[in-house]
């Protein structure tokens, strides 16, 4: 995803930090956990991410939840909000923010890019993602391509 570019913006790759509480691990009950999956994200996505868990005061540890849902003109949609990750959660962080993904949407979500974007008609966070044959008007609902 190296050199990717979006609204201006290159996207950054997310530390995945393969957080999964467990009762028995130390260190706050959190562990490593290694996977493959790459999420990306702006400088954009970031700053107003940062923002809006300042303006809410979220909770420590919370984050972006991002997630795949059956529904949407196209067929699956993103789900977005603000949440603290559970125990079968992925959580990418960058720039002392958090991304998190529950398990069954990962696949969908490898190689994303989240971006921030405003509009005239518009404002809020994007999905740009490869994984998608195509995507609904609005943004928020995609057909998956072939696996």
């Amino acid at each position: 995803m190296e050199g990717y570019a979006l609204t201006g913006e290159r996207c950054l790759t997310l530390h995945h930090a393969g957080l999964i509480e467990t009762d028995s691990d130390k260190q706050d009950g959190w562990r490593q956990v290694p996977t493959s999956i790459m999420i990306t994200a702006t400088d954009s996505a970031v700053k107003h991410l940062r923002e809006l868990l300042q303006a809410n005061a979220a909770a420590e540890g919370s984050g972006l939840r991002l997630a795949v849902r059956h529904g949407g003109c196209a067929g699956l949609e993103y789900v977005m909000k603000v949440d603290a990750p559970g125990t079968a959660d992925r959580v990418f962080e960058h720039g002392g923010v958090r991304f998190i993904v529950d398990e069954q949407s990962l696949p969908m979500l490898d190689n994303s890019c989240i971006d921030y974007s405003e509009s005239l008609a518009d404002a809020g966070f994007k999905v740009v993602n490869p994984n998608a044959a195509r995507s609904c008007g609005c943004g928020t609902s995609f057909e998956p391509g072939p696996s």
